[in-house]
């Protein structure tokens, strides 16, 4: 029931938008925000009456978004409280009212930031961070050292068809950093010839994307003015001139025999947002930061802040990358980040304690020494080096100390220098030979048996305590001791009865 409910909601707002003459995509991009802010919410909104009731609910979770996803979710908030375009249901004029002024808000706040050409909180969040991306010179340096990477594991297109490499992320990286950034039209990108690319009729460029090679050569891609955003009158071509993109591309064309220049696993066409995804995880992978194409172009434009551009230039990166050059100087064109080191704090330089009868006492803490380096490295003249020890510093000792006698008197008492301890002579460690030697020395010794006194060699010590040599005089020295039995002892209590 309540999922019948919950598409009943959908289907309202589908019939108000087709009512209002919004394009196909704008409707469905109502619908698919709303039915995705439906799943992620923790209560019902089955009817209009609900959105009216449950508004606190409602207010309080767009709090939890950014800016961007809370226009998505008023908009429509605001379509399905309506009767047609700003004229709200009367029945729900107050819900309508905090709803619009919420959106009018995030749109000042909008503007201020395009006004002022600075980052978004989320892109601030990203782009902050140690070792991350937020200027075109290190994306494009990252992106170099990759292909340079791969060109030196691969450096024939047959090591990579015999290993059946997907080297497809790298291919996006490239497209992305070498080329104005495009949106997602290269999802649907078809691989094509020269020569069947002139015979192609106008409605056919229009509507296509092309990459066009001669000889599996890659020359140029072809946008056509119908397929992207902003519809264009006339087909925009961008020339491929960078070496290593051309490479890359030429290695692609040789193992890719597909109709699309992109696929899925399963080597089926892809779909504009699954390509989105794709090429921020294919930025993950190279860059260690998921980058969506959005925040691309906005690096690419953010490249000349503050620079000397000519405006055929600028025309010229907005003709490639599909908007005007008022979008490009107003909405892309951001401020570098300024990455602030994080301060420290400062440590106080004395602290107050109180005693036990009341008082304060002030000690001052003494700064902390700098480490010293355990040792150093000096270059000789013949080019080698020599590490030198430093020796820590011994504390001064005092020489004399002043004893008070009882007297009253005092005496001065000299300090010894303390002598320095002898190291002792570690032995050298034996070798094996030396080990096996004095075994037998140890085994073939001449000793004296403790019973007899007869000289024996050590490792036959055992055997002549067996002999009858040894025996006889062991009797010898042998005296037999015989113990007798102590006598009893007289009972002196017996009495006359008794005997």
């Amino acid at each position: 029931m309540y999922i019948y409910r919950m598409t009943t909601l959908i289907q309202i707002l589908r019939s108000k938008t087709e009512a209002r003459g919004l394009k196909d995509s704008s409707i469905n991009t109502y619908t698919k925000n709303f039915q995705k802010f439906l799943n992620e919410i923790n209560f019902k909104l089955n009817t209009i009456e609900d959105i009216n009731s449950k508004l606190d609910k409602i207010v309080q979770f767009l709090g939890t978004m950014t800016t961007a996803r809370r226009k998505n979710i008023i908009n429509p908030l605001l379509i399905l409280l309506s009767e047609s375009k700003k004229v709200p249901i009367q029945k729900y004029v107050n819900t309508y009212d905090v709803l619009n002024e919420m959106l009018k808000n995030e749109i000042k706040a909008y503007e201020k930031q395009i006004d002022n050409h600075e980052y978004t909180e989320r892109q601030l969040t990203k782009f902050n961070q140690p070792n991350t991306i937020s200027e075109f010179d290190n994306l494009l340096k990252i992106t170099d050292k990759a292909v340079s990477d791969f060109f030196d594991r691969y450096p024939n297109v047959d090591d990579i068809i015999k290993k059946n490499v997907n080297f497809q992320p790298l291919v996006i990286v490239a497209l992305y950093s070498y080329l104005p950034p495009r949106r997602s039209e290269y999802a649907d990108a078809e691989i094509i010839g020269l020569d069947t690319f002139k015979r192609l009729t106008g409605d056919v460029l229009d509507n296509s994307v092309f990459l066009v090679h001669r000889n599996n050569e890659p020359l140029f891609f072809s946008y056509g003015g119908n397929v992207v955003k902003s519809p264009t009158k006339i087909n925009v071509q961008v020339n491929i001139d960078d070496a290593k993109l051309k490479k890359l591309l030429t290695y692609l064309l040789k193992s890719n025999n597909e109709k699309y220049l992109f696929t899925d696993n399963q080597n089926k066409k892809i779909n504009s947002n699954y390509f989105g995804k794709l090429v921020a995880r294919s930025f993950k992978k190279y860059h260690k930061t998921p980058i969506s194409i959005n925040d691309l172009r906005k690096i690419y434009i953010s490249r000349n802040y503050d620079k000397e551009v000519k405006y055929v230039d600028i025309e010229s990166d907005a003709q490639a990358m599909n908007h005007s050059v008022n979008t490009a100087m107003k909405v892309y064109s951001k401020k570098p980040i300024q990455k602030q080191e994080p301060k420290q704090p400062k440590l106080p330089k004395s602290f107050k304690i109180k005693k036990p009868d009341g008082s304060f006492e002030i000690i001052k803490v003494e700064p902390k020494q700098p480490k010293l380096p355990k040792s150093f490295k000096i270059k000789k003249p013949d080019g080698s080096f020599e590490i030198i020890k430093v020796e820590p510093k011994q504390p001064k000792l005092p020489k004399s100390f002043k004893i008070k006698k009882p007297d009253g008197s005092f005496e001065i008492i000299k300090v010894e220098p303390k002598q320095p301890k002898k190291q002792e002579q570690k032995q050298p460690k034996m070798t094996a030979q030396e080990k096996k030697k004095a075994i037998n020395d140890y085994k073939n010794a001449v000793i004296q048996c403790d019973t007899c006194k007869t000289p024996i060699v050590r490792k036959n010590m055992a055997r002549h305590r067996r002999t009858k040599t040894h025996l006889d005089k062991m009797k010898q020295k042998t005296k037999k001791v015989v113990f007798k039995k102590p006598a009893k002892k007289r009972n002196i209590n017996m009495t006359i009865d008794d005997v």
